[in-house]
Order: C-alpha cells, then structure tokens, then sequence
C-alpha cells in the first residue's frame, strides 16, 4: 500500500470519532429527559477524552517508543486530532441542544470562560493544522500557537473532569482526572521539539502532532 492509499485509510479514524459519538447521541437523546441528555455528553465527552489523549501523546510517542511504532503514532496522530475535532463537534450540539431544551437557551449557569474558550481554539487549531493554512500563515506562527493551544485544551479537560468529580464525586472520572495529568506531564517531559524544523522534515508530520 502507497503512502497515498494509506493516509487515505487513515480518514477513517476522524469518521469512527464522528460515528460513535453519532451513536451515543442517538441512543441517549432520543428519551427526552435531561439526565438522557446529561447522559449522553458525558458519553460523547469520554470519546472525544479517548481521541484527545492519543493525539496529544502523539508528539512524546517517538522518544517514549524508539523504534517504527512510534514514528507511526506521530504521523497519524493529526487523524486522532480530526477525530476529536469530530466527535466534540457532535458534543457541542449535545450542548446546544441541552441549552436550547432544558434552560431557555440560557448557557451562562452551565459553564465560565475557560472551557467555552477552548470550543473556539479547538476550531482554529483544526484550521491551523491544514497544510494550505500553514503556507500561508507560517508554519513557525503554526506552531507558536499549537504549542500553546495543545495544552490549554488538555487544562480544559482537566478543569472539566475535576469540576465534575467535586460536585458528584465520580471514581472513573476522578481516574481520567489523574491519567489527564500523567499524559501531561510525559508529554512536558518527553520534550518532542514539533517546533524543530529537522523533526518535522524527518518525520513528515503535520504540526503540532
């Protein structure tokens, strides 16, 4: 299989991330009670958790695995990224929905500034990890930003799982709070240099996975 044929294959992850939280919503939302509903964004909230986490890691995965299967991750992280992109998209309509339904369209009560700012960055990282948009913004602009993007949104889910976990203590959410960190802090350590132009002529990757 060419290199084509196989990024081509690798379009299929962003559509699982699309399907699956596709299929919560379907199954969850359909009852029309808001505890369905409630239900349901916690469920599509875990699969956008699950493709997050991969692609985030992506980046440590050459140094923490030194031979072809960590190459291999790097290069198809972005995929994971696009998944994410995908099943938080169907995540916010959840929201919307949730708003629209059950508080008047009123969303001031359900969350502050920091989460609802990563919906907006999660949209221009989407942009900013497209080839075209990076030949004409710069890639070092690119990657100023997703270096700084990658970790808010990873804060985000931090703050999201601990803001549940302490309202209604949760022991598997509280796990993904902990495990949220751990991925953190191997990514830090690891120091995988997206920035570095050898690296990414190396790894042909897409910034900043």
């Amino acid at each position: 299989m060419n290199q084509d044929k196989l990024s081509k294959s690798y379009l299929l992850i962003p559509l699982l991330g699309l399907i699956i939280s596709f299929v919560f919503s379907v199954l969850w939302i359909t009852p029309h009670s808001e505890h369905s509903v409630r239900f349901c964004l916690r469920s599509t909230a875990l699969v956008s958790w699950v493709f997050y986490m991969i692609a985030f890691l992506s980046a440590a995965a050459p140094k923490i695995f030194k031979n072809s299967f960590g190459k291999k991750w790097r290069r198809i992280g972005i995929f994971f990224f696009w998944g994410f992109i995908a099943s938080h998209t169907v995540h916010l309509t959840n929201i919307y929905y949730l708003v629209d339904v059950y508080y008047g369209g009123d969303p001031t009560h359900l969350s502050n500034y920091f989460p609802k700012m990563g919906y907006i960055f999660i949209y221009v990282m989407f942009l900013m990890s497209l080839k075209p948009v990076q030949n004409v913004l710069g890639q070092k602009l690119c990657a100023e930003f997703l270096s700084f993007a990658v970790y808010y949104i990873m804060f985000a889910f931090t703050y999201g799982l601990f803001d549940i976990t302490t309202a209604s203590f949760n022991l598997i959410q509280f796990i993904l709070y902990l495990i949220t960190w751990i991925v953190i802090f191997i990514r830090g350590f690891s120091k995988p240099g997206f920035d570095n132009i050898k690296v990414r002529q190396t790894d042909n990757v897409i910034l900043p996975w």
